[in-house]
């Protein structure tokens, strides 16, 4: 498989960078249009920071709390654009996360954790349950490969197969639990939500009219659960710049395998609903460049013939920290 050598994270200010040179691959903007290119740009490593902020609270149906969790992670993303097919104009995004730190504190039991990749944490934090999954992403390649129109058609990840076999083995800390995350967050949806920073909601290669309402069809994820919807999305352009605001509805009538923090075996979750906002600040030809999301809802489970009712609140952020000039060639 062709892999990207990610080039030392440096900032540019180089006006070519800002400004492509080739409009055929990159959108421009008309008055009272928005035209959309390619995601990124072909000559470029970028960089983004990202940060999820996540509350759960579970309770039965009495109301009283049986869990209540939050956790916020922090990691940083180098990215770039391959072009894989001219005719089709089929492109690969080579996505690799090069740190990551976790906070997560368990309000109920008093559970406190702290995950740092460039601390060197010790094996009993990262065996730890709410630790092992998501640190499994970092330093292992993901592609997407897309259509000139953004759609996902296939997710491949070397690194990540190889972790779903290892999980497979015996060993691993919470067995059943942290398999379930490892399945979770190797979700090909979840993946493209937590790494790709256009979220689904771009109309790439389309001319939008500004300052009013479309329909775009995404996938979405409402803290590891995943759902399909529709989002009423409207490009703004104004003295503030270009933006991309959108809300969408959240219902998933779908039974979905989970977790919770206090519980020790995988939960069927489902009953999902909720809504969801946010909002993408553009450059010029559409690169995102920073940009949030806010999503609530709710779903219910049955543990041991109990009905339990889950509580959402999860924030996602996103801002562009780096631009590197792309020297390295597909190997």
């Amino acid at each position: 498989m062709t892999r990207c050598k990610f080039l030392p994270l440096l900032l540019v200010a180089a006006a070519a960078l800002a400004q492509p040179a080739i409009a055929q691959e990159t959108g421009t903007t008309t008055p009272g249009t928005f035209s959309f290119g390619p995601p990124l740009r072909g000559n470029a490593v970028f960089a983004y920071e990202f940060s999820e902020r996540v509350k759960t609270v579970v309770r039965d149906t009495k109301g009283e709390v049986r869990d209540s969790t939050e956790r916020n992670i922090r990691y940083y993303v180098t990215m770039r654009q391959v072009v894989l097919d001219k005719e089709q104009k089929l492109m690969k995004i080579e996505t690799n996360v090069d740190s990551m730190v976790i906070d997560f504190s368990n309000k109920l039991s008093g559970d406190y954790i702290y995950f740092n990749t460039q601390q060197m944490p010790s094996q009993s934090v990262i065996r730890h349950r709410e630790v092992f999954a998501p640190s499994v992403l970092v330093n292992r390649m993901v592609s997407f490969q897309i259509t000139p129109y953004g759609q996902v058609v296939k997710t491949t990840s070397p690194g990540l197969d190889d972790v779903k076999q290892q999980a497979k083995t015996p060993g691993i800390p919470d067995a059943e639990f942290s398999r379930q995350r490892i399945k979770q967050v190797c979700n090909p949806e979840y993946l493209a939500w937590m790494l790709l920073p256009w979220r689904g909601m771009l109309p790439l290669g389309q001319d939008v009219p500004t300052n009013k309402p479309m329909q775009q069809k995404f996938n979405g994820v409402l803290d590891r659960l995943t759902f399909q919807s529709t989002a009423t999305t409207t490009v703004l352009s104004d003295s503030l710049g270009q933006r991309l605001r959108f809300t969408a509805p959240i219902e998933n009538a779908t039974k979905q395998p989970g977790t919770l923090s206090l519980f020790p075996d995988p939960l069927t979750i489902s009953g999902m609903k909720g809504s969801l906002t946010g909002e993408l600040k553009l450059e010029q030809d559409g690169v995102v460049s920073g940009g949030w999301v806010g999503a609530t809802g709710t779903a219910t489970t049955t543990v041991k013939g109990e009905k339990l009712t889950l509580s959402f609140q999860h924030e996602f952020y996103c801002k562009q920290v780096g631009l590197t000039p792309f020297f390295d060639e597909v190997e």
